[in-house]
């Protein structure tokens, strides 16, 4: 019987050794499917969330962005005009479902979702229709499939029975279905592996740090000087000094006792741990946003928001890389296995008549809209449409009591 994989090694930290680490990865790129294993390296990743709390923060900001974008179902061929609504009402719950786990792709380098589907009954004012629909979702978590060119779909499911792993295709029928992608990176283990050995040393470093900060305190020795050994309520009282003397700022002990306190560490060495801190996490940004914000970039349009605008810029590539990616997989699979349920459709036929696409609103940069209007105006003279003029520059347009009128004191200095 087929049981949940439970990753081997118990740790009280958040990720293993540094030498396990390599291991599952050596595991994970083993040529022959007899002794490949990725199941370690997914665990491990898995980890990487709690280890590393930013790439939570990464990947939730990432996640959203594909979640919040709107979408609809459209018709292709006029003939299916009348039947997007029902098809949005059918596949909107897989849709969703898809939309939330996409990123699996990105982050473990292959996704493995299962529907059920069933005859239901649509109702849309006058009309009834019965159709094929999903109504059952199942998640594979990253440790039960593997990204795989030998099996149907190119992913293939891992089963796990008494302690051995078991590899088989996921196998279709009307009733059920499969929604499985992959990066195509013939190295297991997607965006995440990349960021393995850097979240290790980054997680490292934090307790390298925590511990650098205790030995600021510096090391406090107590100097018996000539004490008898019979002095033994004078020793623990000093000994009872030195361990409080973090929580309290006095202490009664006798004069012959003197305190030295030794330097133990540089206090200017803590400049090098907000260097690396520094430098990993633009690189983090970078692998998982595609920016890095403005730290450590240079400016060469002259302006801070010229290069906030190009970072934006970056920012969007990954967003629309992932809308793009994500829009494919739903209309290759979800919505082909929709037509040939419900239309008899033909398997292979290239163009489909509906499809899926996101509702994406072109954001306007207010700012630089204003300084080109400004230039038009002022300095090229070119009339210009007033509607469009606020449209652009994100105003409201203004009824005529509400006007501020140029060359009043409102534009001192910037006079058209």
């Amino acid at each position: 019987m087929a049981t949940k994989y439970v990753y081997p090694y118990s740790v009280k930290t958040a990720l293993p050794t540094l030498s396990q680490i390599i291991d599952s990865l050596a595991r994970a790129d083993a040529k022959s499917t007899e002794y490949r294993d990725i199941r370690p390296l997914m665990a491990i990743e898995k980890r990487l969330f709690k280890a590393v709390s930013r790439f939570e923060g990464y990947r939730k900001r990432r996640r959203t962005a594909l979640r919040s974008t709107s979408w609809t179902i459209q018709a292709i061929d006029p003939a299916y005009e009348t039947e997007v609504e029902f098809i949005e009402a059918r596949l909107k719950d897989a849709i969703k479902f898809i939309v939330n786990n996409y990123h699996d792709t990105v982050e473990f380098g292959k996704l493995a979702l299962g529907l059920k589907w069933d005859i239901e009954t649509w109702d849309n004012e006058d009309q009834t229709r019965e159709a094929w629909a999903p109504i059952e979702f199942k998640y594979y978590e990253p440790e039960d499939c593997e990204f795989n060119e030998d099996y149907p779909g190119g992913v293939a499911q891992l089963l796990h029975e008494s302690g051995l792993m078991l590899r088989k295709a996921f196998q279709e029928s009307i009733l059920e279905s499969y929604i499985l992608a992959y990066d195509g990176n013939p190295l297991h283990g997607g965006l995440l592996r990349t960021l393995l050995i850097p979240g290790w040393l980054w997680s490292q470093d934090l307790q390298d740090w925590r511990n650098f900060n205790r030995r600021l305190k510096g090391l406090v020795v107590a100097n018996y000087g000539g004490m008898q050994a019979a002095d033994a309520d004078a020793q623990e009282a000093a000994e009872e000094a030195v361990r409080t003397l973090g929580d309290t700022n006095w202490a009664a002990v006798p004069e012959s006792i003197k305190f030295e306190f030794l330097k133990m560490v540089d206090a200017t060495a803590n400049s090098s741990y907000q260097d690396f801190k520094k430098q990993m996490q633009e690189d983090f940004e970078v692998a998982w946003l595609g920016t890095a914000g403005t730290t450590g970039l240079d400016n060469p349009y002259g302006s801070r928001a010229a290069v906030e605008a190009l970072i934006h810029q970056v920012g969007q590539t990954i967003a629309y890389e992932d809308r793009q990616n994500c829009k494919d997989v739903i209309n290759e699979q979800l919505i082909r296995q929709d037509y040939m349920r419900n239309f008899a459709g033909e398997s292979d036929r290239h163009v489909l008549p509906y499809e899926f696409v996101w509702k994406v609103e072109k954001v306007q940069d207010n700012e630089r809209n204003a300084r080109v209007a400004l230039s038009m105006l002022r300095d090229m003279k070119v009339p210009l449409y007033r509607t469009e003029l606020e449209e652009k520059c994100g105003f409201t347009i203004a009824s005529e009591d509400e006007i501020i009128q140029p060359n009043t004191q409102v534009f001192t200095g910037m006079e058209i």
